[in-house]
């Protein structure tokens, strides 16, 4: 399910090239389910960038690191 975003990427977080691009669908319509990995990813601490586009009515988070 949607909520194993956070850990596939903290899996992988580490080895990202900055400037990598992580992108997560159903960033609208699963908000609640993926609140833990948007904080993680929205935080300037964690990732240079992450902006929530919407393309469809699920939208898409698209993070820098």
């Amino acid at each position: 399910g949607k909520g194993i975003y956070l850990e596939i990427l903290m899996a992988a977080h580490d080895k990202l090239s900055p400037g990598a691009l992580v992108l997560a669908h159903n960033s609208v319509n699963s908000a609640e389910r993926l609140a833990d990995y948007l904080a993680f990813v929205r935080n300037p601490a964690h990732m240079f960038a992450s902006m929530n586009v919407i393309l469809d009515d699920q939208g898409l988070e698209v993070s820098a690191r």
